[in-house]
């Protein structure tokens, strides 16, 4: 009984926070290396293998340089059985001028952070065999093999000691950047020489040491550093190799350190000689696919309360037969959309110079936006409807251009708010076209912002343009009689429908409520919430995923949901083909959420996205889903 309470009590303190668990220490050369146990959580392991590297002496990053070669670290009794995934810190870069070589090392006393995945629980101690290949060199380079055994405790654990010390060099690891991806330039000006351009990049109070940046492609030779020129916000790096580049279409991975910051982003190096004309032709591409992402907006569900508005002005308007009033209701319509989109690009660009980054459909997550909206449908309804009168204006309105053309019959203001509302109302939707446009115009230049912002707004004032030009058009309506008391019915419940709707929104931001539906299928299944450590999970133990970004403000979000997500034949292949179901909720802040759409260049929703041995990288699909390409993906 004694021997039992001693053996209880010795693992008890050896298995304890304050003592972390550490492997054997193998000694070379001065030379110390180990394992140390930060986390055991169920059957996900976070460890650190632990370097203590005399001085003069280094081992190599994963994309070494010129020479030597990078830890090598593989778990022997569980080869089968898991997923070992090392995260690489940003290493120091060396140049040996006598030699010509570049290297990528690390010094002194470093961890490379790992994540070990085993695909069942453990269900008892284990002690893990690793087998640890490097090299470590000083003059020559030396390479080493060793055997590191790690004991694991039966349940969970937590050092804090050793987390502590894991993190430290997590924080090193560069993360991925969508940002950085559309900010980037990269050109090959001469045979052995590329120059990066990265813009809109907070540099203040930062010296040219400390910015480093590594380019690494697979069929480069190894690049280096020359030259670091930071203005402003401006980051423009000179790379220099040893032999011939010679460009190919396989993206090159920028890792980019900015003093604390550690970045990663896959960009391609373009020909310097030959992209002058390939960019302009993608600017031209994109200011079209502006202009029709705009048009594309007037017909989406969440203008359509606001579209009544309108078709309830045409249809007094109809009445006058007055070409004149029809012409600048419709102009009017037109400036209230043009300069509510100018507005938009004006408070993007002070957003980005302050270093905040937007998403299309973001305001509807602040329930003040939403009150405003509410306030303002509600009295441009009324205004609308002839509930009240805007006349009384006149009497403090003595100048007569005012008075004769835009106060009288409400022209100016129920017209010129229409079109403010109904683009406001149009945000959360994400058409076809829409996302390419917005993500254009957040991630280029302050100007190209401006112009792409500009003609969403004109291509949505397009239908309003046509009554400009051809007023007469209104004259074919049928005469006004009985009918038109139900269209304006009709009319009046689709804004009685979208005041709901916003209060409704108003209620679920006051109490943090999510739809009973939000996480349940029709099949009585659950989807599980967002998480990008278990899509991390997923994804490395090779799970097929199926990611819902939503919110309950995104009406397309419910169409996608309604007309194929939750039909039975979806449901059922979801079932069949054993696919995990995640579900973003971006109803509510998240920058999680946020830097997940990011990282695939997307800054509105709805998004979705599936992963597969087919499609490690991710499937993106369109912001409107199709059934039968839905299908056809999944199946594959």
């Amino acid at each position: 009984m004694n021997l039992k309470f001693f053996l209880t009590f010795f693992f008890t303190f050896l298995y304890s926070s304050s003592c972390g668990i550490e492997s054997n220490t193998d000694l070379f050369e001065e030379t110390k290396v180990k394992i140390i146990l930060g986390k055991k959580q169920e059957n996900v392991l976070d460890i650190g293998l632990d370097f203590s590297i005399p001085k003069d002496w280094k081992i190599y990053w994963i994309y070494p340089g010129d020479s030597g070669l990078p830890p090598e670290l593989k778990l022997l009794n569980y080869d089968d059985q898991i997923s070992l995934t090392p995260s690489w810190p940003f290493p120091e870069e060396e140049f040996d001028k006598d030699i010509r070589l570049t290297s990528r090392i690390y010094k002194n006393n470093t961890l490379i952070p790992y994540k070990l995945i085993f695909k069942e629980k453990i269900s008892k101690l284990n002690k893990l065999e690793f087998q640890l290949d490097y090299q470590v060199c000083k003059d020559i380079c030396i390479p080493v093999s060793s055997k590191l055994l790690l004991q694991i405790p039966e349940t969970n654990y937590y050092s804090k000691e050793n987390m502590q010390k894991i993190r430290n060099f997590n924080k090193k690891v560069p993360i991925p950047s969508s940002s950085l991806i559309s900010q980037t330039e990269v050109f090959k000006v001469d045979k052995n020489k590329i120059i990066l351009k990265v813009k809109n990049l907070n540099l203040s109070q930062l010296k040219d040491n400390d910015i480093k940046v590594i380019l690494y492609n697979d069929n480069f030779p190894t690049l280096r550093t020359l030259k670091v020129k930071a203005i402003e916000k401006k980051l423009e790096v000179i790379l220099l190799s040893e032999e011939e580049i010679f460009l190919n279409k396989q993206k090159s991975k920028v890792f980019l350190k900015l003093d604390d910051k550690y970045i990663v982003s896959k960009v391609y190096v373009k020909d310097y000689k030959n992209n002058y004309n390939i960019y302009n032709k993608k600017v031209y591409f994109i200011l079209i696919t502006a202009f029709f992402a705009g048009f594309v907006l007037n017909f989406m569900p969440c203008v359509l309360p606001v579209l009544g508005i309108k078709v309830n002005n045409l249809l007094k308007q109809s009445e006058t037969r007055n070409k004149n009033i029809v012409k600048l209701s419709s102009f009017y319509v037109c400036l209230g959309i043009i300069s509510t989109f100018l507005v938009f690009s004006l408070t993007a660009i002070l957003m980005r110079l302050v270093g905040v980054n937007l998403g299309w459909g973001m305001q509807f997550q602040s329930p003040i936006f939403i009150i405003f909206l509410i306030f303002l449908l509600l009295l441009f309804s009324v205004i609308a409807f002839d509930l009240i009168k805007v006349n009384f204006l006149q009497k403090y309105m003595k100048i007569t251009f005012l008075e004769s053309q835009v106060l009288k019959n409400n022209i100016f203001i129920s017209n010129f708010f229409t079109g403010i509302l109904s683009t406001l109302l149009a945000t959360p939707c994400t058409a076809p076209l829409v996302g390419t446009a917005i993500s254009f115009a957040l991630s280029q230049s302050y100007f190209l912002s401006i112009i792409i912002f500009l003609l969403m707004g004109i291509g949505k004032s397009m239908p309003y343009v046509i009554f400009i030009i051809k007023p007469s058009i209104l004259w074919y309506l049928p005469r006004p009689g009985a009918w038109t008391k139900y269209i304006k019915a009709f009319i009046g419940l689709l804004l009685i429908f979208s005041l709901v709707w916003l209060s409704s929104l108003l209620i679920k931001h006051y109490t943090n409520f999510k739809g009973s539906d939000y996480l349940l299928n029709n099949k009585g299944g659950y989807w599980e919430e967002f998480n990008k450590d278990k899509l991390f999970n997923y994804t490395n133990n090779n799970s097929k995923v199926f990611i819902d970004v939503t919110a309950e403000w995104c009406l397309n979000c419910k169409l996608n949901k309604k007309l194929v997500l939750d039909s039975q034949e979806v449901l059922d292949l979801f079932d069949k083909n054993n696919i995990k179901l995640i579900r973003a909720d971006w109803t509510f802040p998240d920058q999680e959420i946020f830097e997940f759409l990011q990282k695939y260049n997307k800054y509105g929703i709805p998004f979705n996205i599936y992963f597969s041995d087919n499609y490690p990288e991710g499937y993106i699909f369109g912001e409107i889903l199709n059934k039968s390409q839905l299908i056809k993906i999944l199946s594959k």
